[in-house]
């Protein structure tokens, strides 16, 4: 965990706390440093993956969420969506606005 990798937790979280969402879904948790941040602040996070030894809320793929419309007030991708193809990364962008009520918010590496 880097000083560059904790400021960019920091701006995630902020950004997110500023909408004031009542449910969020977080897709591509990693470690889960985000959700257990966000639970400090009282926020509730789910999380998706397509890895299950990251033991997320959800497992299910970007490109095909597993909700219903509207399901979450707020998505999240934190660095996935560069992991994916540009016609894939497109689906998942197409999903995301499907399954958010209000908002999303995407953060992609500067590298």
């Amino acid at each position: 965990m880097t000083i560059r990798r904790w400021a960019s937790l920091w701006h995630q979280l902020d950004e997110v706390m500023q909408l004031g969402p009542a449910t969020v879904l977080e897709i591509g948790p990693g470690k889960g440093v985000f959700k257990h941040l966000s639970s400090i602040f009282d926020l509730k996070v789910e999380t998706l993956d397509i890895d299950s030894d990251l033991e997320p809320d959800h497992i299910g793929s970007a490109i095909d969420l597993p909700f219903d419309d509207k399901s979450f007030d707020l998505i999240c991708a934190f660095q996935i969506l560069e992991h994916l193809p540009y016609e894939l990364a497109l689906q998942a962008f197409r999903e995301m606005a499907c399954v958010s009520n209000r908002s999303i918010i995407i953060s992609l590496p500067d590298v």
